[in-house]
């Protein structure tokens, strides 16, 4: 298990999607990974496309774009992937209504660490919670450099 391999299963568990539908010549099998037509542009194209890359060695992903210009979906085709997805890695096809994280990464801090920074990077807010006063919230605005209470 590579580093890039654990950052992406981050990028999964966060913002992907697994689909496999057996059947023969009629079989799919796509891994989706959707996200803010605007706000997440740059992390899909900078971040998304090249650790899949480096993961998998998957080149020139499909696009989706909504009617609405809302989200765009990065697609992958690929059935080893997406066979190695759900039965390697126990990835959940269609919603991920139970999922959790590999055995073979939470058993190893340093590919959690990968795993965890793509996961914040899709999912993540940092917050803090004090009984006595309330909790409080860091800004991912850059002119706001210290923690306001939240309502």
């Amino acid at each position: 298990m590579s580093p890039d391999l654990a950052a992406e299963t981050g990028t999964h568990i966060g913002d992907g999607s697994l689909y496999v539908r057996r059947g023969g010549q009629h079989g799919s099998y796509r891994y989706d990974v959707t996200g803010h037509a605007l706000e997440d542009r740059l992390y899909l194209f900078g971040t998304v496309i090249p650790t899949v890359t480096a993961a998998y060695g998957l080149n020139r992903p499909g696009f989706y774009i909504n009617k609405d210009l809302t989200w765009v979906s990065v697609r992958y085709q690929s059935k080893p992937v997406a066979l190695f997805k759900h039965e390697a890695l126990g990835l959940p096809n269609g919603r991920k209504t139970d999922i959790s994280i590999p055995l073979v990464i939470r058993q190893d801090a340093h590919l959690m660490r990968h795993l965890a920074r793509e996961l914040l990077a899709t999912d993540g807010v940092v917050g803090f919670y004090n009984v006595s006063h309330g909790s409080s919230q860091i800004s991912s605005n850059p002119d706001q450099d210290q923690c306001k209470p939240s309502d």
